[in-house]
């Protein structure tokens, strides 16, 4: 029983300490020209390479949203950029865009 005991904490320690740690962070768009929108996520927070998983939203001037999507590692000091495209930017140009990213330890 005893053995069974110190297993079964072995084995949750185990689990706790190889648990990767989850942080979201908001990036920075910028819009050039009513064409493409620019966004991008940088790490100056963490003294470590951070996985990241960006999602990227644009809205036109006729309410149409375009999505993108970015994936990468991003080192310490350094940005991960992501782009989204309106079709006709003459006609119905894009007007905001947002994005956000989850990123893992």
């Amino acid at each position: 029983m005893k053995q069974l005991t110190i297993v079964i904490t072995f084995l949750l320690l185990t689990l706790t300490t190889n648990a990767q740690s989850r942080v979201n962070l908001k990036a920075n768009c910028y819009i050039n020209g009513g064409k493409n929108a620019v966004c991008e996520v940088c790490n100056n927070r963490y003294s470590r390479p951070i996985r990241c998983s960006m999602k990227i939203k644009g809205i036109t001037s006729y309410g149409y949203w375009f999505k993108g999507n970015q994936n990468g590692i991003v080192y310490p000091g350094s940005c991960m950029s992501g782009y989204v495209s309106a079709n006709n930017s003459y006609r119905d140009p894009l007007v905001d865009a947002q994005a956000y990213a989850s990123c893992r330890f």
